[in-house]
């Protein structure tokens, strides 16, 4: 065979040459002579012993090892010897040595005789197969004998290189698999060490080979590739020595642990690949098309067979984006193109060079129309960028909230020599340059159209970031268009794209959070990747929140240490997620609830942290204990609690104001939630695991409602019953115990955390596997009922931070103080006298004023001594202190509470009352020193015991400063420069703040409406004043216009406040009530707003008349976009509770909208104005009506054509006009939502306060049969229902918030009856496009305020935010947070605890039929209709009231 070859290559002597090369080696001189001249073969039964021919052969080799490779040798000895070694009895002897011995000689006889080997080609592949099947075999036992000998032969083979003569044999394709086998087999033989110099020796080997041989058997190539695969974990830990027979026995195999470093056989096929470039890039290129070519033929074949059948079949009308036209590979297809991209991963870490003809074809995969072809492409780019292998992607980081000491900068160095080996992402080159079309096709897949491409591509981009490109790095332009591509992702249309970026995120390590996703900015950034994560909290997927929540939970208690130290950064990026996680609440699901109990006790304030223990003394004294106030610590508990407080306190002062009052919220609803939960627990005891024997049908029922109430808090209420009465089933008192500690105001942190701890042991090993979900069910009704957070043994440490000089703690700690009072003061038993010394300390002197932060400390001790007045301190001291601030302190709020605490103390009450009365109205003077906190001190005594004053002392004083001397006294002289509006009130409006509080308290401290008769009715008459004349109370106008504005606004409040007690809501008559109402339609915004938070605050206690509804609904054309829309999902809120708890409140409401709009200032029987009434309607209609409850909504509309106006007789016409108005707007609003009405059967029963019955027959009938409405307005009605409809839809998102001003119009009470009592002028800002209203005629309009065509509509065109699918987000509106605010709220008012629920009615209530041509059969299709149970409902308020649930002292 004529072919190149090395220099020190052999060349092949065929046996025809055989005799001419004997007779010129004759003729030759002959050379250097060999020593040995001894038979190495012998004849037929003279076969000389073993031994003896081990010497031979044994001084043969030592002689030919001697010579050197050029030295002139007798060639004819040499000869002569090469035939001998190659017969049959050398070469296939049953003796190991004598085989060993033999193909030693003829490795040296190879070397000396080269390049022309004395040997035939069948010679030739006689001894290879000696060598390959016995000697290099042998050479995995370092132990054996002839050990030498293997190694002499495998150093001979790789520096001649005599290996390549096996290629120029017979067929030898069988050998050289079995070559490639046995060296690979033996560098990957487990638990022994093989020799460097066999590695070495081995792999030149197989270079040789691989250079020097035309082409490879496939099977040869797959040994090689599949050595790369050994990085695998896996396949590493496999027995079998083939690669296939290892990947498939280590599919099934548990995780194995990452390896520490590469496999010999690894290092060698890296090798070879790396030397052998040009050849092993043809070889990986042609069997990665193989592997393309099966799995497409696969795929094809069973195309073909399914044409025929899916061409028969009707086309689905649902189009699925995860699917293709074409059939891809069946499994075992996918499985081998899964496990060919796993070794492209690893063969471009290991040889990136190979993969220059494969990277093209991984790049057309990535247009592939099959889905999982480009799942699979889409992943390997990911990985290969990374560098990325076949051992899978590193270990996530762990993003522990509750470890200790916390992260801090100081401490942060990563574990250099945490991941070594295959685990440890390493790319050789930088993909995105070696291949940048590859890499930017692979990036264009996030516009891909099946969004597992999408998702797949985003843990690329996931996994690229966290490895900074498997460790080249990444430039700034290109991580932050990465970043960029992830942040707009995470409002991907499919869940499964939001998915894979947050829980690439979470497998991060926090300094890449931190140093690469915070470059765009934190979470309060618009924008931002952190930003458009925390929108997720919101997002209509379940999952996704719960996920999102999770992650941003983790971060935020990881970054908590750096926040509590006052790194600046870390605020910016981070001090935001617990308000985005907590204001997730307003989305108003339940999984919500329960995903914010874990963030907030699992990340935020996590269980058990820090865990505080003798091995972490050292730590915690150490100064990277994240604390801003570095203490000795003298107890370890002690300082794990003041730990705890610190962390609860960096993060209640980082919560913007909507999230502190859900934070505040879920705690007050914990605490009236344990109530309940005491009750359970006490019928669980009862129920004696379902031996009870008496009473035990009540019982069970009893319990069985508790049951249910708290199954409803869960997301599989069914569910979670049956796992609560499987623990009232069980019995077990211990567990029982457990819970009543860790509910207990009484028990501290430790406590209440060992009992949770134990319950969830117990619950799971008890129950073994049976347990179901019992232990998740128990820990999430932990979590609401559990004493954690407002718990004694963070009194103290809160206490230790308000004193502080530091702000940014001190603050929200009086904060927190007052709020843990109010909620649950029983947790300050046992630091209330503490607290009694610190403000006896703070106390006022003559000459020396209170401390600045003694309110909120006074206001939480006022709050505990309410509850437990036998605890508070009776030192004379302390009550003197309290009196120096009843009548000394700044501000006048510190008087009030001082008053509380005062009248609190059952001891000398009396006493004490009339001393402060004296000492307070004795010459009072106003101005005079401290004359404001006097003021605070009546107001209070008023309200706590003004009927025990009147008794024994004379309080017409009182009545007389606050009337007299404040109230009917102005001191500031009006300016046409006075602004509107003053939001922090002078001196002179404070005090005639106190003045009206101290009336109303007056009125509210009656236990009767006989004795406070008396009083009312001059207290209504003034504060209807004040409201009727906006402020106004003198005759002669002379008040400033900012106190104008603030008395309207607090008469209006106190209006509110007297309408919460039963006694008096009868004082405010119906057309009083209609004056109140539309201070909702104030001129300013901070009137409106301060009057329609107190009416949602009380409507969500559950404390007003259900008539204060209507107030709302006012708001129909604000121009404050935040204040309408905050007031609409409100109602929105409402309404839901309502139809929960089976109430119509809000449908009978309607009545009283009605009613309210027929008395309205500006109601006018004109088209143009009619259409402004309309939008009032479709206002209520829009955010209460739902198909459902539409018929009773129009039969309620009907109803006024039957009743008489109660209020105003000649209001009557207005009444019929807003009934036909009303009912036509229904009917358009019903056909825009493609609804189906039904008659309502039943009755309603209308306030007889605001309607009467007609005086006869023959009138009803008259009215019946009148059209109020005229063609043009009924003809004009469709088309502005539409288009109000549709200017609700496509509303934007980047309209600003609307402000007052002259150009702003909102329809609204247009000074209703001033002092001169003269008409008012009604106009309209009209949209273009809309009629222009009639002239009216000019009236007189006050000078001071705006005129009323300014107070009129707005903003009916304003845009809504814009919905992406973080549902609900902050800019959305408010829901009612009330819901969780059961009883008395503790807030400025102080208010009473005796407040009784009303009904509000106006009177008593009339019944009256329906009628039976209620609606037509026309519009209502017989196929679409129901007929529910008659039923009456009542429009009276005492059918408003929401149910409660069971209550807890009935045991």
């Amino acid at each position: 065979m004529a072919r190149r070859r090395a220099a020190a290559a052999v060349a092949v002597v065929e046996p025809q040459a055989e005799e001419e090369e004997e007779e010129e080696a004759e003729e030759e001189t002959s050379g250097t002579t060999l020593h040995f001249n001894e038979s190495l073969t012998w004849r037929a039964g003279n076969k000389p012993a073993t031994g003896e021919l081990l010497r031979r052969l044994t001084a043969l080799g030592e002689e030919l090892k001697e010579l050197d490779q050029g030295e002139d040798v007798d060639r004819d000895a040499l000869t002569r010897y090469a035939k001998e070694l190659v017969h049959p009895n050398l070469l296939q002897h049953k003796d190991k040595g004598v085989k060993a011995h033999t193909v030693h000689c003829l490795a040296d006889i190879f070397r000396l005789c080269a390049p022309e080997a004395p040997f035939s080609a069948p010679q030739i592949k006689e001894i290879f197969s000696v060598i390959i099947t016995s000697i290099i075999p042998a050479l995995s036992d370092t132990a054996d004998p002839y050990h030498i000998e293997h190694l002499y032969v495998l150093s001979s083979l790789a520096q001649v290189k005599s290996i390549v003569l096996l290629a120029d044999v017979t067929s030898p394709n069988q050998l050289i698999l079995k070559l490639f086998e046995t060296c690979f087999d033996i560098l990957s033989s487990p638990g022994q060490e093989m020799s460097k110099n066999i590695e070495y020796h081995m792999t030149s080997i197989v270079e040789s080979m691989i250079d020097e041989t035309q082409s490879l058997p496939h099977e040869v190539i797959e040994i090689v590739l599949a050595q790369f695969m050994r990085a695998d974990p896996k396949l590493a830990h496999a027995s079998s020595s083939k690669a296939k027979k290892g990947a498939q026995s280590a599919q099934d195999e548990t995780e194995p642990p990452p390896l520490a470093q590469y496999s010999a056989a690894y290092n060698m096929a890296k090798n070879v690949a790396n030397t052998c470039v040009d050849k092993m890039s043809r070889y990986v290129s042609q069997y990665f098309s193989n592997v393309i070519v099966t799995a497409t033929s696969s795929s094809a074949e069973r195309s073909r067979k399914t044409k025929g059948r899916n061409s028969r079949r009707e086309s689905s009308p649902v189009e699925d984006d995860d699917l293709d036209g074409d059939i891809g590979p069946d499994t075992e297809g996918l499985r081998q193109l899964d496990k060919a991209h796993r070794l492209l991963r690893e063969l471009w870490r290991a040889a990136p060079g190979v993969l220059q003809n494969v990277i093209p074809q991984v790049e057309t995969e990535l247009n592939a129309e099959n889905v999982d072809i480009r799942i699979i492409a889409t992943e390997t780019i990911g990985d290969m960028a990374s560098g990325i292998g076949a051992a899978g992607p590193p270990p996530p980081a762990l993003l522990d909230p509750a470890v200790y000491p916390s992260f801090t900068l100081s401490s942060a160095a990563r574990d250099s020599g945490a991941l070594t080996g295959p685990s440890a992402p390493s790319a050789p080159q930088a993909f995105s340059q070696t291949h940048p079309a590859t890499y930017q096709s692979f990036l264009s897949r996030q516009n891909d159209k099946s969004p597992l491409i999408r998702a797949a591509l985003m843990t690329g981009i996931g996994r690229i970031l966290s490895t900074s490109a498997g460790g080249i790095g990444l430039e700034a332009q290109e991580e932050i268009d990465l970043i960029k591509m992830w942040a707009e992702k995470l409002a991907d249309t499919d869940e499964r794209v939001r998915i894979a970026v947050i829980e690439s995120i979470g497998t991060m390590h926090f300094l890449d959070i931190v140093n690469k996703l915070g470059v765009s900015g934190g979470v309060d950034k618009p924008g931002s990747l952190l930003h458009n994560l925390s929108l997720l909290v919101k997002d209509r997927r379940p999952f996704v929140r719960a996920e999102a929540m999770q992650l941003l939970g983790k971060i935020w208690g990881i970054a908590s240490g750096e926040i509590t130290l006052g790194n600046e950064r870390f605020t910016i990026l981070f001090g935001a997620i617990p308000s985005a996680i907590l204001n997730a609440i307003y989305v108003n699901e339940i999984d919500v609830s329960i995903n914010i109990d874990r963030a907030l006790y699992e990340s935020l304030m996590p269980m058990g942290w820090p865990n505080v223990k003798k091995k972490h003394k050292n730590a915690l004294q150490s100064q990277d204990v994240d604390s801003q106030n570095h203490m000795e610590p003298t107890n370890l508990e002690a300082q794990a609690d003041k730990l705890r407080a610190e962390r609860l306190l960096t993060m209640l002062k980082d919560l913007d104001d909507k999230a502190k009052k859900v934070f505040f919220s879920l705690m007050k609803a914990q605490k009236n939630t344990t109530e309940y939960f005491k009750a359970y627990l006490k019928r669980c005891e009862d129920y004696k695991g379902g031996a009870v024997e008496e009473n035990a049908k009540e019982v069970k029922a009893h319990l069985g409602k508790l049951i249910d109430f708290y199954a409803k808090s869960f997301i599989d209420p069914p569910r979670a019953g049956e796992d609560l009465w499987k623990f009232a089933k069980q019995g077990d008192k211990r567990n029982i115990a457990l819970f009543r500690f860790s509910v207990a105001d009484d028990s501290d942190y430790g406590k209440v955390y060992k009992s949770m701890k134990e319950i969830m042991r117990r619950t799971t090993e008890g129950l073994s596997t049976t347990t179901g979900t019992l232990p998740q069910t128990l820990t999430t009704l932990s979590y609401k009922v559990a004493n954690i957070l407002y718990n004694r043994s963070h009194i103290h440490p809160i206490m230790e931070f308000s004193r502080s000089a530091d702000d940014s703690l001190a603050n929200p700690a009086h904060e927190l103080t007052k709020e843990v009072s109010s909620v649950r003061p029983g947790v300050f038993k046992a630091h209330i006298q503490e607290l009694c010394n610190v403000l006896q300390d703070q106390a006022p002197r003559p000459g020396r004023p209170n401390e600045a932060d003694a309110l909120d400390s006074l206001k939480a001790c006022a709050s505990f001594a309410k509850r437990f007045p036998k605890e508070v301190s009776k030192d004379p001291n302390f009550i003197q202190a309290m009196t120096q601030f009843a009548l000394r302190g700044t501000p006048a709020a510190t008087a009030k509470y001082a008053t509380s605490i005062i009248m609190s103390v059952p001891d000398k009450k009396e006493l004490r009352m009339n001393d402060l009365l004296k000492q307070c109205t004795t010459s009072f003077t106003y101005g005079s020193e401290h004359f404001m906190a006097r003021l605070a001190t009546l107001s209070q005594l008023m309200l706590l015991a003004a009927t025990s004053l009147e008794e024994t002392a004379d309080v017409d004083p009182v009545i007389d400063i606050a009337i007299e001397q404040v109230l009917l006294a102005n001191r500031i002289s009006p300016s046409t420069e006075d602004p509107d509006w003053n939001p922090q009130p002078d001196e002179e409006c404070e005090a005639k703040t106190w003045a009206l509080k101290l009336l109303v308290n007056r009125l509210r401290s009656y236990d009767s409406a006989e004795k406070a008769k008396e009083a009312a009715t001059p207290v209504y008459k003034l504060l209807n004043k004040l409201v009727v004349n906006e402020g106004e109370l003198t005759a002669t106008s002379s008040t400033p216009k900012p106190h104008r504005s603030w008395l309207h606004m607090q008469a209006a409040i106190q209006l509110l406040k007297l309408s919460t007690t039963h006694n008096f809501d009868e004082y405010l008559t119906p057309r009083s009530f209609n004056t109140l109402a539309t201070v909702a339609q104030a001129s300013l915004l901070p009137v409106r707003q301060g009057f329609v938070n107190k009416v949602q605050k009380y409507l969500g206690q559950d404390r007003l008349p259900s008539r204060f509804y209507t107030t709302i609904f006012l708001l129909t054309f604000e121009p404050n976009r935040k204040l309408r829309q905050d007031a609409t999902t409100w109602l929105k809120a409402r309404a839901q509770l309502a139809t929960k708890a089976k109430k119509t409140t809000f449908e009978t409401t309607f009545f009283r909208l009605l009613s309210l709009l027929a008395h309205h200032p500006d109601f006018e029987n004109s088209p143009d104005e009619l259409k402004l009434s309309a939008d009032y309607i479709l206002f209520y209609l829009k955010t209460i009506a739902t198909e459902a409850n539409i018929p009773l909504i129009y039969h309620i509309a009907q109803k006024l054509r039957s009743v008489k106006d109660a209020i105003d007789s000649e209001k009557s016409e207005n009444l019929y006009v807003l009934s036909e108005l009303a009912q036509t707007i229904i009917g358009h609003f019903v056909d825009n939502h493609g609804w189906s009405m039904q008659a309502y059967p039943g009755k309603i029963r209308y306030p007889s306060g605001l309607f009467k019955p007609l005086p006869s027959s023959e009138v009803s009938l008259e009215i019946a049969q009148k059209q109020y409405l005229s063609q043009e307005l009924v003809d004009d009605l469709e088309g502005h229902v539409k288009d109000n409809m549709r200017q609700t839809k496509k509303r934007k998102s980047g309209d600003t918030e609307n402000t007052d001003g002259p150009n702003k119009k909102q329809r609204g009470v247009a000074s209703a009856a001033t002092t001169n009592g003269a008409a008012k002028t009604k106009s309209v800002n009209r949209k273009a496009g809309t009629k222009t209203p009639k002239k009216k005629r000019p009236a007189k309009v006050r000078q001071d305020s705006p005129p009323p065509t300014e107070r009129r509509k707005s903003g009916r065109g304003a845009a809504v935010v814009k919905k992406d699918y973080a549902e609900v987000s902050d800019a959305e509106d408010d829901l009612e947070m009330e819901q969780w605010e059961d009883g008395v709220e503790a807030g400025e008012e102080d208010e009473s605890d005796s407040e009784e629920e009303e009904d509000g009615s106006d009177g008593g209530v009339e019944e009256v039929a329906a009628p039976r041509d209620s609606i037509t059969a026309k519009r209502t299709p017989v196929s679409k209709r129901t007929k529910p149970p008659a039923k009456a409902t009542e429009a009276d308020d005492s059918d408003d009231e929401l149910s409660e649930p069971p209550e807890s002292d009935q045991d």
